[in-house]
């Protein structure tokens, strides 16, 4: 049984769903899981939430049919700089984020940049968990990555010895 699922999208981010949130954590709940992570698409994604959007989630329940829930966000690397499509005082105000490359927003270019790229936002301390790694993109995977999740499609549940820490890591404690 898995615990949690934390790369999840609602209807916020513009496609792909037509769930809400209370939607999503009914059936996370029916599901058994204990803890849900909204990450919808960050604002430089076509029809996706917007900075207003972002900042109301910290005003959401945390609880919705005793399932726990965390608000995040799947930024868009935008540049081999690590530069992001949300500003960092709002990131701080999310319980994480989920740093992923798509092609609408930042071309696959050499291996080298890539690996910039990815290595540049892990700088960033609200990201959590590095998702798509475009399989157009050739990268180095870095030993800097090794504490960071990777969300591994086409499955996005992750298995329950990673959920614990991944929950104990959100929440800034050790296994």
């Amino acid at each position: 049984m898995y615990l949690s699922d934390m790369h999840t999208h609602s209807i916020a981010s513009g496609h792909g769903t037509s769930c809400t949130i209370s939607d999503m954590a009914k059936s996370a709940s029916r599901k058994g899981l204990k803890l849900l992570g909204i990450t919808d698409h960050g604002p430089a994604t076509l029809a996706a939430g917007t900075a207003s959007y972002f900042r109301s989630l910290t005003y959401s329940p945390r609880k919705r049919f005793n399932v726990e829930l965390l608000y995040g966000i799947e930024l868009n690397i935008l540049d081999v700089n690590g530069k992001v499509d949300l500003e960092q005082e709002l990131l701080e105000k999310l319980d994480y984020s989920i740093a992923s490359i798509h092609a609408q927003n930042f071309h696959p270019a050499s291996k080298e940049e890539n690996t910039k790229a990815f290595l540049n936002v892990m700088k960033n301390p609200m990201v959590k968990i590095l998702g798509h790694r475009f399989p157009a993109a050739a990268y180095d995977m870095p030993p800097q990555a090794a504490p960071f999740s990777w969300h591994r499609p086409p499955g996005i549940y992750h298995n329950p010895r990673h959920s614990v820490s991944a929950l104990h890591f959100l929440h800034g404690k050790s296994d």
